[in-house]
Order: structure tokens, then C-alpha cells, then sequence
């Protein structure tokens, strides 16, 4: 077959015989090795026509990399979209990086944007990891990828509200709703609620909300549930917990059955019942968990438990082959005359679960989070949990026993009583806590400096985990949304992040941190 570009094949062309082996030509060494050497270029060039097609182009609009997981993601556009799956060959400047499974995510523009992950096993990680691209027919796209430092700031997102945020909900599409009690953000009406694409821009209208959101949560459907202080939204009356459609209108199919009091809570089971919880007003605060139906009636194969204090967190737990059962947190000693002791676990009728024990904690729970095989960890007010010295966070197994080897470990504040507020549990199993605190004590009895959120590790004691440095944030943490590709975003009362000799940044309530 003659070569592309070599013209015709003539005698000088031809390849030696067995002949020729002992003759004054080449040796069959330096015949295999320049054949070894031309074979690149042959396929670079014969690759090259499948690139010729007017209008198509691929583009890297967005990439992320997290060199303490040595973890990132490029975002490709395909324009036009293509009728099937594309097909890249993929390579990197980087030795130890693989890429995994290109996945469709959405149109942008008309364009049709997927996500490539990657991975590196190089150690150190390198500092940027150059990805290219080829797509027969659309072309080959190049990035360089800077593989950024977990706590430091993602100046992507730079939306600006004027007042706290109380919760953060990640769709399962990647968008993110945000509650609170701001009226606008960046110079734009957003009152109580607002959502942002994968990119940070707004994208649902105002939902016109009277009152504060303490809490959100997303539905299998992209409905969205808000509970709060609310009397109103779109100016129909609404008490405590209402229900917004996917583009973001009052969803008039959810009334909410009366509730006996202020929302703190609520959660979406997958069957599409909620869970609330609350407090109701009174001297003493008497808490309450309500199940409601998919269109906001009471639940009446539900009962609720009798709470001698607030509800301030749900979260599901999974339990195979039946309904979830419920983590509840709260400032209640009782459930139903038993001793709980701020956490319990509920089952789907509202009886308490027996299997898990009592919890022992002496201050209030404001946040939970469950843990791959069931246990759960549990953030809030607090010093001392079953006589250990544990300051603002515990976690237990799935049978409610505490894991003591965090005592004399926690959340740490310099002259005043260290609160956590928010947890989550990453992939990985890091667990990134967020409150009103400015460093965490670990179990070798060594304080970090952490400013209102951290990344620990909980598998040996409590390690503060190194990769995430300080964030710098100026105020109070309150709420965490982890991402596909590891970012985090993180929601308050704050109004800057950065600590010397990275930049201080304007953040105003709302932050995106590397992972």
C-alpha cells in the first residue's frame, strides 16, 4: 500500500527482500525501527479528513480539578448535537491520568454538553493536567486543567445576595436551589428562593416569598418543597411549607395539611411523601414530624411522635427492600416517653425505632447525615454525649452506639462554645462540617485552624483532613451542597473568603470551594 503523501512507488520504494541482507542496504533493524517511527505519522495523517466537516466544532466550556483527590472533569459542546454517542480518543500530559465515561448532561445554546471525568495515580499530583481531545467529525478540543487546592475559592461563581442562606438542595440534574432570607441576588428579585444552573446563573423566576426558608429540599420530579417561617408565596397563602414547580410557579396540586407549627426541616421520600418536622410555639417548645402524601395530605397510616423540644434536621435512611426510616435531630430529651436524647431514628408509621439506642447528646442536634451502612453523624450544640468530651459533633453506628473515639475531639472556637450547623458525607467518605467555628480540635489533642467549615476524617478518631485548607470565611456556615466533580458550595451569613497570602474575596453569603 503506498504511503499518503509519498507519490508513486518506484524501485528506491520498495521495500528490501531476504536478499538483500546481506547487501550494502539498510539492516532489518533500521528498517523495523523507522517503519516504528513512521507509524504516528501515518495515523495522524490519515486521521486527519475525519476532522474536515464545515460546521462542526467541539469546545471545552468549563473544567475542574481537585489535586487533593487527584479527581477532575472537563465539560465538552458539541455543535450541532450529534445523532449518536460520540467517540474521543483522549490523551494527557500526565502519565498517571485516565479518563472514565463520557456522559450526556445537557444542551447549552443549542450545543450538546457532556461531562468527561478523569483520575491520576501520579503522586504528587501535578499542578495542571493537559487534556486533548479528538472527535472524528467535530474536531480536537485542548485544555489544560489546573488541579486547584481543596478549601481555596472557585471564582466561578460570583452571585451576591443581601441576606443569610439558611439551605442548599442539589438537583439531580446539577442545578442547585438555595433558601434563605435575601430579597435579591446580584441586583436581581429573588425572594426566599432561588436556583442556579451547573454555570451559577439564575434560572427560576421570583417565587415572591413571604417570610424565611430554613430549609429545601428537591423531589424525584424536580419539584422543589420550602419550609419556614412562610405565610405566603406568588401571594397565595401558604403556612410554613409550600411546594414550587420545576419552572418555579406555586405548585397548586400540594396544600399542605395544617402543621401545628414553624417548619425547620423537611425531606422528600423517593415514593414522593414528605417529611417535616418543626417546632410549635409555647412554654415549653414542643417539637413535632409530620408525613405528609404527595399532595400534601396527612399521612394516616402516620403517627406523630410526642417531642418535648424542636425539630431542626431530617435526613432518610435506606433500608433494603422497605421504606426508609427517618433520622431525626432536634433540642427534645423524649419521643413517645422514651428516652432519646436529641437524636432518634423514625419509622415510616412514627414509631421510634428500637434498634437505634439513646443518643445521649446534651445540647441541641442542627444537622445529620447518614453514613454508607446506616450510622449517621450528628452536628450541633454541644459539649459532652454520654459523658465523653465530644464539642459539636458525634457519630454513631447503625445501632445508635457512639463512637468514642472522638472524645476530647471536635469542633473548636477560641473563647466561646464551637456550633456546627451543616455536615455532608462525600463520596470518599471526607465529611465536610460547616457552622460557627474557627478550628477543629483533633484526636492527637492538635488544633487546626479552620474558619467556619473543615473536611475531617472520622475513620480512626477525628483527623482534620490536610488536603482542605482554611477557607477564610468571615462569618457563620449553614449550609453544603456537594457536586459531581467535588466542588461544594457553602451558604451563611459570611460576606468574604481567603486567608493570606491567597486573595480576600468579596462572598456574599454564597461560596464555591474546591474539594
Amino acid at each position: 500500500m503506498a504511503l499518503p503523501g509519498s507519490g508513486s512507488a518506484g524501485p528506491s520504494a520498495s521495500l528490501p527482500t531476504a536478499a538483500d541482507a546481506s547487501s550494502a542496504g539498510p539492516s532489518r533493524r533500521a528498517v523495523v525501527g523507522a517503519a516504528a517511527w513512521a507509524a504516528p505519522a501515518i495515523t495522524i495523517l490519515g486521521a486527519a479528513p475525519a476532522f474536515a466537516v464545515s460546521g462542526a466544532s467541539v469546545t471545552v466550556p468549563t473544567a475542574t480539578g481537585l489535586i487533593g483527590a487527584g479527581t477532575g472533569a472537563i465539560y465538552l459542546s458539541f455543535s450541532p448535537a450529534p445523532t449518536t454517542a460520540p467517540a474521543p480518543a483522549v490523551t494527557f500530559s500526565d502519565r498517571g491520568a485516565t479518563a472514565g465515561t463520557l456522559r450526556a448532561v445537557g444542551v447549552s445554546g443549542g450545543a450538546a454538553v457532556y461531562r468527561l471525568p478523569f483520575s491520576t495515580t501520579t503522586s504528587p499530583v501535578p499542578p495542571a493536567i493537559t487534556v486533548t481531545v479528538s472527535v472524528p467529525g467535530y474536531g480536537i478540543a485542548t485544555t489544560s486543567v489546573t488541579m486547584s487546592v481543596g478549601g481555596t475559592h472557585d471564582a466561578r461563581l460570583g452571585l451576591q445576595l443581601d441576606g443569610p442562606v439558611n439551605a442548599l438542595a442539589r438537583q439531580a440534574d446539577g442545578r442547585l436551589v438555595v433558601g434563605g432570607a435575601f430579597a435579591s441576588a446580584s441586583g436581581q428579585t429573588r425572594r426566599g428562593v432561588l436556583r442556579l444552573t451547573r454555570d451559577g446563573v439564575l434560572d427560576l423566576p421570583d417565587p415572591a416569598i413571604v417570610g424565611e426558608v430554613l430549609a429545601v429540599a428537591v423531589q424525584a420530579d424536580g419539584r422543589i418543597l420550602v419550609a419556614g417561617s412562610i405565610t405566603s408565596v406568588a401571594g397565595q397563602p401558604r403556612q410554613w411549607l409550600a411546594r414550587l414547580t420545576v419552572d418555579g410557579s406555586l405548585d397548586t396540586s400540594f396544600v399542605p395539611a395544617s402543621l401545628p407549627g414553624l417548619a425547620r426541616a423537611v425531606v422528600a421520600a423517593p415514593d414522593g411523601t414528605v417529611y417535616v418536622g418543626g417546632e410549635i410555639a409555647g412554654d415549653p417548645v414542643q417539637g413535632y414530624v409530620a408525613r405528609l402524601t404527595s399532595s400534601g395530605a396527612a399521612s394516616p397510616a402516620f403517627t406523630r411522635p410526642a417531642l418535648d423540644g424542636a425539630v431542626h434536621a431530617l435526613a432518610l435512611v435506606p433500608r433494603p427492600g422497605a421504606e426508609p426510616a427517618v433520622m431525626v435531630g432536634g433540642d427534645f430529651a423524649e419521643a413517645d416517653g422514651t428516652s432519646v436524647s436529641r437524636l432518634f431514628r423514625l419509622l415510616p408509621d412514627g414509631s421510634r425505632d428500637p434498634g437505634f439506642g439513646d443518643a445521649g447528646v446534651t445540647g441541641p442536634v442542627h444537622a445529620v447525615a447518614v453514613l454508607r451502612g446506616g450510622g449517621v453523624v450528628a452536628v450541633g450544640d454541644f459539649t459532652i454525649v454520654s459523658s465523653y468530651n465530644m464539642s459539636g459533633i458525634a457519630r454513631y453506628d447503625s445501632s445508635g452506639m457512639l463512637d468514642d473515639r472522638l472524645d476530647s475531639a471536635g469542633l473548636g472556637q477560641v473563647g466561646r462554645t464551637a456550633v456546627g450547623r451543616a455536615v455532608l458525607v462525600q463520596p470518599d467518605g471526607g465529611v465536610v462540617v460547616a457552622g460557627d467555628f474557627n478550628g477543629v480540635l483533633d484526636s492527637q489533642m492538635e488544633t487546626r485552624p479552620r474558619s467556619f467549615v473543615a473536611r475531617i476524617r472520622l475513620d480512626d478518631g477525628l483527623e482534620v483532613d490536610a488536603t482542605f485548607v482554611d477557607a477564610g470565611l468571615d462569618a457563620e456556615a449553614r449550609a453544603l451542597a456537594l457536586d459531581e466533580d467535588g466542588l461544594i458550595t457553602v451558604g451563611g451569613a459570611f460576606t468574604q473568603v481567603g486567608v493570606s497570602p491567597r486573595p480576600i474575596r468579596a462572598a456574599q453569603r454564597i461560596v464555591r470551594l474546591f474539594g
